[in-house]
């Protein structure tokens, strides 16, 4: 940068001098950047284990998959304020967030935070311009190059040599359209030699910031090009300050929780750390929804089982994974096996999707899932239905089996003449039909190896998002989720009105014995 005049303050225009030129003093002495700590009070920028993690082994595209509160979005945006600030080149950052109140935050707290604490005589080496909203550009006195930082909840074109994605997970669940102009247009406006990050918590184990965890989290950082990204994930358990040392009762629901994930996954915690977990999962429990898989996720996977907002089923799959319900559950010969349909048109691309179920006492067991769009009605009775093994009761379906569909008979007529029998589902109102779905969830088990796909798809069933409003409205999303749900329902209202189901209080012990309905 040439000299630095530092009026009276010698040892600083000395320290400076010597080390202006170097990134790596800038971003880690502590001496050039200041940001806002937990407290709210303005300090030095020092990077933690995970920013300089971050600093040491960044690459040009980094995906992070974050816990609350590591300094993720801190020192992405400290790194890119430095590219703009000290380069030769005239760059243009920029930073998307989740609404207009995010964007105005991060712009004060972080980036105008960091230009206005600058030494004075560092701050003096620039022009600046905060005339445009959310928006900073400044000229460097010493290169000459004049660069912008700005932070905005799309960039729809021109072209950006930085850009930071924060919390892609919220913006893809609740907006997917938005997610999908993100990814298509400004990801891919920045050139091969710039740089992108892209960072989220959690929010479900579907849409792009899902689909690009479950991508890159497998590629080799060894062999990646420079339009990969860098996958990282923190747990929570990494951090130092997470850990409690007095008294804390532990259930056994956490002692089952710890010693799945010391056998599973190899992460053994000590005392301190689990009666910290314990502390704020109870905490959280307290405003009626428990996030510690979304927020604090132990490990990388368990970060998905994360409740979808505005989903319907979600405390009840807290509870369901809780007790261990999602195991190995077999068909048993001696009970009769019921399935419910939701009906799509063969060949259009809407799906059918086929549950498979037991009854046995206070049990219902789903043991059997299918979904597809590429056979009609017949295809579909002789591939999936009449090729299993089970001995069958009746088959439930929707009240659209009455219509015809293209065919001369109705679908039911056309069901029964291929030696299938529906009991069809009267049109009953979705707040009702939910309930009950709820009421049955409460003691059901399902198969962990058949019906995977099955619980992506329920725990995903959410209300819709008005995206002109930006708020969720109370009725469901019709979407590719919403098929597999349909028939959850369908078969709940049979359960309850027609087998003569109750539901009991608690879900026993799994016995996979009992008397079985006929």
């Amino acid at each position: 940068m040439g000299d630095i005049s530092v009026g009276d303050d010698g040892l600083a225009m000395l320290e400076f001098g010597k080390n202006m030129a170097d990134k790596n003093w800038r971003m880690t002495s502590g001496m050039l950047y200041k940001v806002k700590n937990k407290s709210g009070e303005i300090v030095p920028f020092i990077p933690n284990m995970f920013q300089a993690w971050y600093l040491k082994t960044k690459h040009k595209r980094n995906l992070f998959l974050k816990v609350r509160q590591v300094g993720v979005s801190t020192v992405i945006q400290l790194d890119y304020f430095d590219d703009m600030a000290f380069s030769w080149l005239n760059l243009m950052c920029g930073v998307i967030t989740q609404d207009r109140e995010a964007t105005q935050r991060l712009f004060e707290d972080k980036i105008l935070l960091a230009f206005n604490n600058l030494p004075s005589f560092v701050k003096e080496q620039f022009t600046a311009d905060t005339d445009n909203a959310n928006q900073l550009t400044l000229t460097n006195r010493m290169t000459g190059a004049t660069g912008t930082f700005r932070v905005a909840t799309s960039f729809r074109s021109g072209t950006i040599q930085r850009l930071h994605v924060s919390e892609l997970g919220p913006i893809a669940t609740a907006d997917p359209l938005k997610a999908r102009e993100i990814n298509k247009g400004s990801i891919e406006a920045v050139a091969i030699d710039g740089m992108v990050s892209v960072e989220s918590t959690s929010s479900g184990d579907s849409g792009l910031f899902y689909d690009m965890c479950e991508m890159y989290s497998k590629k080799d950082p060894k062999t990646l090009s420079p339009l990969d990204f860098k996958f990282y994930f923190f747990p929570w358990y990494l951090q130092s300050e997470y850990e409690y040392s007095g008294f804390v009762h532990i259930t056994d629901e956490y002692v089952k929780y710890f010693a799945d994930l010391e056998r599973d996954w190899g992460v053994v915690l000590s005392d301190s750390k689990k009666k910290w977990y314990v502390l704020k999962s109870e905490q959280k429990k307290l405003t009626g929804k428990n996030d510690m898989f979304q927020e604090y996720p132990s490990v990388y996977k368990e970060a998905f089982w994360a409740s979808v907002e505005g989903a319907y089923f979600d405390q009840k799959f807290d509870t369901i994974m809780a007790q261990g319900r999602i195991s190995n559950v077999p068909y048993d010969p001696a009970g009769f096996v019921y399935t419910v349909w939701d009906l799509g048109w063969g060949g259009w691309g809407d799906d059918t999707v086929i549950w498979w179920f037991q009854v046995f006492g206070n049990e219902i067991r789903w043991i059997d899932y299918w979904e597809g769009n590429d056979q009609d009605l017949l295809q579909t009775i002789n591939f999936q239905v009449k090729t299993k093994p089970y001995r069958y009761g009746r088959h439930i379906g929707p009240h659209d089996l009455m219509a015809h569909h293209g065919y001369q008979q109705t679908r039911f007529q056309l069901a029964r003449s291929n030696g299938i029998e529906f009991f069809v589902v009267p049109q009953v109102g979705k707040s009702e039909t939910i309930q009950l779905a709820k009421n049955i969830l409460s003691q059901s088990w399902f198969d962990k190896n058949k019906t995977l796909t099955w619980y992506s798809r329920l725990k995903r069933y959410k209300k819709k998002y008005d995206r002109g409003s930006g708020k969720t409205l109370n009725f469901p999303d019709h979407n590719e989720d919403s098929h597999a749900s349909d028939a959850f329902q369908y078969g709940s209202w049979r359960v309850t009105h027609v087998l003569g189901f109750k539901p009991k209080a608690s879900v026993a012990p799994v016995s996979f014995l009992g008397a079985k309905y006929k």
